[in-house]
């Protein structure tokens, strides 16, 4: 992690926000209620966070209410009996002081998202993590656009490294029909045969449907939580689906999909292969190293890299009922990354300091969500929420 020890913290002075609002979710009327919860019931024990300066709207546990409330008045963190021995406390004073939550009193006073990050964050993590080459690539041409749109930045995180659209691949790959050509799913040729020996395709019904989907016979239901990306240049695709159709066929998968049409093949992420369990998913990813070995690579931003050459990578979703879940919603791993650092960013850039680039603060505010920021995993869940 990129924070200073806790004992560096234990003496620093903390405030709440000024603007910061605490309001129980039971003082709210039904309607609103309703649209900030839908159909779930409000707990006695929630509260609804405003603050102001921020836009910030949600719905916060007991633990963040309490720590809120407790900084109201300016106090040294030593002197909150409550905290002091809470081993997460570190976590938790970062995430709220970068997010504007908290203040930390500093030499000209108190100060809180990027004009604090040089308080509670080690100088240089961030770019010590420039080993991961693309997603600080994707950061910094984020940090270059001239939006401050979060919901913009976002996709154009999600998209990068995205090849470019041609009219010679535009006019090669016209339609999915030319792309299963390409691919050589159709016919009597060697990866149709295997294709329908072992898997399932089920009926594309939706006209623009993204993806070609196949699913095992055996195992028709399959958890998405680990991933496999395969990252061929669009060159070599044909070559590197066929030696997965190959692997896959012998060491078996329940899952996997490939772009059914142009634009889903210049993603950097066009082949996702699902596991059932992680050693399902280590087992694949080393038989699939050596079948792919010499295949020209893209590159996936925001993914756990598998290999030397940049062809594979891999990604675990949490699952639908984990406490990271709530906090990402439905979303897939690489898209909820890319909406955590839009909002990062935009944060850094709507108050800038000179001190830090936003695309530093948003890759060490990532870290504190519980991402390893190096390998591109989500590590245990820390601290109050």
């Amino acid at each position: 992690m990129t924070l200073i020890p806790l004992a560096s913290l234990a003496g620093a002075t903390l405030r709440t926000h000024p603007d910061v609002e605490l309001v129980a979710l039971s003082a709210l009327s039904a309607a609103e209620q309703r649209a900030l919860l839908g159909d779930r019931k409000p707990s006695r024990t929630q509260s609804l966070l405003r603050s102001n300066h921020g836009a910030t709207l949600k719905v916060v546990g007991p633990r963040t209410a309490q720590l809120l409330r407790a900084f109201r008045r300016p106090a040294p963190l030593a002197d909150k009996a409550a905290w002091r021995d809470d081993r997460a406390i570190d976590h938790v004073i970062a995430r709220f002081v970068l997010d504007g939550l908290l203040e930390l009193r500093g030499r000209d006073g108190f100060v809180s998202g990027a004009a604090a990050h040089p308080l509670v964050c080690r100088p240089g993590a961030a770019r010590r993590a420039a080993r991961a080459g693309l997603a600080v690539e994707a950061l910094q041409y984020a940090q270059s656009l001239g939006s401050r749109d979060a919901r913009e930045v976002a996709q154009r995180l999600y998209d990068f490294n995205r090849l470019p659209e041609t009219a010679t691949w535009r006019s090669r790959l016209a339609g999915p029909a030319d792309v299963r050509a390409f691919l050589g799913v159709d016919g009597s040729g060697e990866i149709a045969r295997l294709l329908r020996a072992h898997w399932l395709s089920p009926r594309v019904t939706r006209r623009r449907a993204p993806w070609l989907m196949w699913r095992a016979r055996s195992s028709p239901e399959v958890s998405d939580n680990y991933k496999v990306y395969v990252s061929p240049t669009l060159e070599a695709l044909p070559d590197a689906f066929a030696a997965t159709v190959r692997t896959l066929a012998c060491i078996g998968a329940p899952e996997f999909k490939v772009g059914r049409e142009l634009w889903g093949l210049l993603r950097p992420d066009k082949l996702v292969i699902y596991f059932s369990s992680p050693l399902e998913l280590r087992r694949g990813l080393r038989a699939l190293r050596i079948a792919l070995r010499g295949i020209p690579a893209h590159g996936v931003p925001f993914a756990a890299p598998a290999d030397e050459s940049g062809v594979l990578f891999w990604g675990i979703d949490p699952p639908a009922d984990s406490a990271a879940s709530t906090v990402r919603g439905t979303e897939s791993w690489r898209r909820w990354v890319a909406v955590q650092l839009a909002a990062y960013l935009s944060a850094a850039k709507a108050r800038p300091n000179g001190t830090v680039q936003p695309w530093v603060f948003a890759l060490d505010r990532l870290a504190l969500d519980g991402v390893d920021v190096h390998r591109w995993v989500l590590e245990p869940a820390t601290g109050a929420r």
